[in-house]
């Protein structure tokens, strides 16, 4: 069954840019993108994901919050957050959800690859 891959960020060209990066990392996963951390939590919760990559700040609305919610309904579900503030108290919180990994915008591409590719193989485990 192909590993399916969140992907919510507010700014649509910055999410149509980690989809292709998470593409080029794993060709054969599913991937949907969402803009809106509302909009994301409902349907995440009919087929759970394997790993959600999520901005720290989703609009007016928590990358945090919205990780805690999607590891109730799914707690093997990997995070990886991306963000242009690692020295926030949000990103403090975010650690405390041992995400896969914490990205700093900008980041290079491969480096969002490297980290896909992993957290995909170990999804399973």
């Amino acid at each position: 069954m192909p590993k399916r891959v969140l992907i919510v960020d507010d700014v649509e060209q910055v999410a149509r840019h980690l989809r292709r990066l998470v593409i080029q990392a794993a060709p054969s996963a599913t991937v949907e993108v969402f803009y809106d951390a509302d909009v994301a939590r409902r349907c995440a919760g009919d087929t759970p994901f394997d790993l959600a990559v999520l901005d720290l700040n989703i609009g007016p609305q928590s990358g945090v919050v919205l990780a805690r919610d999607l590891l109730v309904a799914s707690p093997r579900l990997k995070i990886v957050f991306v963000t242009g503030e690692t020295g926030s108290p949000q990103a403090a919180e975010a650690r405390a959800l041992a995400p896969v990994a914490i990205l700093e915008k900008p980041f290079a591409g491969e480096a969002l690859k490297t980290v896909v590719r992993h957290a995909l193989e170990t999804a399973a485990e």
